[in-house]
């Protein structure tokens, strides 16, 4: 940009693109369309995830994926196929809503080999979006499960012990942090109780029952809210409440015992 008048040399000034650098993407939730966990086949993996955005249009031009893939030993497999980059205005893969303000995109990820495939345990998907300059968003995180994995082969840690009298138990959850679009699974065994449930300020209850003995109710974090960690906040029957703080990578339990 060039400019001048009373002084005696033109100056020039270099004009940075940001308009995106607060451009937000959140509530990111995946769900699962074809899984090749267990069975090896098909090679190819498909998720649907689905994310709300709050700011300019513009800075909707395509989704970057930057994902790193799991194997049931909690290694990183790196020979794993996908696209990296989605047109948001012309790739059939993406479903654009602007009414509500949401993005629906299928991602694929296609593995070597049976034995990569059979053993897939999960996908941390970070992502962001870019504007026809290339300027990026702020980041979101999803976390994408094989459904044979998904209770993490009891990699979770059981943060309390509740006794009860009674085979019928309510639970009591809410977001004692930043209410920032923080999305939970709770899972009894391998039922799962509450799908994608998004955790705010009102708390909510649900009434569960247990069998005689013990039972851990399990919590996994499905994304990091827009801040991080994922909070929830929980009460058994009333009585005090336990916070917990959930990363992508292991989950968080109540034990109950009747």
């Amino acid at each position: 940009m060039l400019f001048q008048g009373c002084l005696s040399k033109s100056v020039d000034v270099l004009v940075i693109e940001s308009a995106c650098k607060d451009f937000k993407i959140s509530n990111a939730v995946a769900t699962r369309i074809i899984d090749p966990s267990c069975t090896g086949t098909p090679l190819t993996a498909i998720y649907s995830v689905t994310f709300s955005y709050d700011g300019d249009a513009k800075c909707l031009d395509k989704i970057v994926l930057a994902p790193k893939f799991y194997n049931i030993a909690n290694l990183v497999v790196s020979n794993v196929s996908f696209q990296t980059n989605m047109s948001i205005a012309t790739d059939s893969l993406v479903t654009s809503n602007t009414g509500s303000k949401k993005i629906t995109f299928k991602f694929k990820f296609t593995f070597i080999n049976s034995n990569e495939a059979d053993n897939f345990d999960n996908c941390i998907l970070t992502f962001h979006t870019e504007n026809l300059q290339g300027n990026p968003s702020k980041t979101a995180q999803v976390k994408l499960e094989g459904k044979c994995n998904e209770i993490m082969n009891g990699n979770y840690t059981v943060k309390k012990t509740v006794a009860v009298t009674s085979s019928t138990v309510q639970f009591t959850f809410w977001d004692d942090g930043a209410e920032d679009g923080d999305i939970i699974t709770l899972y009894q065994g391998t039922n799962v109780l509450l799908s994608n449930y998004t955790l705010t300020k009102k708390a909510e209850t649900f009434v569960y029952t247990v069998p005689s003995g013990t039972t851990d109710f399990v919590l996994k974090a499905n994304n990091q809210g827009t801040s991080g960690p994922n909070t929830c906040a929980i009460k058994v029957n009333g009585g005090n409440s336990t916070s917990l703080s959930l990363d992508l990578t292991s989950g968080q339990a109540i034990r109950i015992v009747l």
